[in-house]
């Protein structure tokens, strides 16, 4: 998982500095078409519309670092209320820090 994370984590750095280099005609954006589909011109509009924060952002306790306070963490207790509301599930627990980790961002920021 460690190696994923670091493949991702140097697509993202490459991404915030070379974006505009990322075309319907690119190797990135066609690699991304091979991988999941679409049309190129509206990968390279997503893509715009996404934020790609560094390793050291996502293992900030904004991101994936900070326990229950954690950004994700925060966010799936949100949906999870969300979706128990619209009746989509039965049970929303409390807290979800135990399924959020830093671990594997940490050890691609070596």
């Amino acid at each position: 998982m460690a190696a994923f994370t670091g493949v991702l984590a140097k697509s993202y750095a490459d991404y915030r500095a070379n974006g505009a280099k990322w075309t319907a005609d690119s190797p990135q954006v066609k690699g991304i078409v091979k991988l999941i589909g679409g049309k190129p011109e509206d990968i390279v509009e997503a893509l715009g519309l996404l934020v790609f924060p560094t390793v050291e952002e996502q293992i900030s306790k904004t991101w994936l670092g900070g326990g229950k306070e954690s950004g994700a963490a925060r966010a799936f207790a949100a949906s999870a209320k969300f979706l128990k509301d619209q009746k989509q599930i039965d049970k929303a627990l409390d807290d979800y820090s135990p399924f959020v980790t830093d671990q594997y961002a940490k050890a691609a920021a070596k």
